[in-house]
């Protein structure tokens, strides 16, 4: 698929859909990070630690290619 069909869906994404808390977009990359170095035990204590909602830590520790669009437009 070319560049701008690319550019073209990414604007049609409702903001919805768009993570509004950097913050936790972070911490949950920091966490997928630390699954992949010191496996699922710390990354989800990092991610605890961090108030990261336990249904959230399940399903990106479990699934982390499944995780939302990082890049929203604007």
């Amino acid at each position: 698929m070319a560049r701008e069909q690319w550019r073209e869906r990414l604007n049609a994404i409702p903001a919805a859909v768009c993570r509004p808390n950097t913050t936790m977009r972070d911490m949950v990359e920091q966490g997928i990070a630390m699954l992949k170095t010191n496996g699922p035990r710390e990354a989800a204590q990092f991610l605890t630690t961090r108030n990261v909602p336990s249904g959230v830590i399940v399903r990106v520790l479990s699934e982390p290619q499944r995780r939302r669009l990082s890049l929203c437009p604007g």
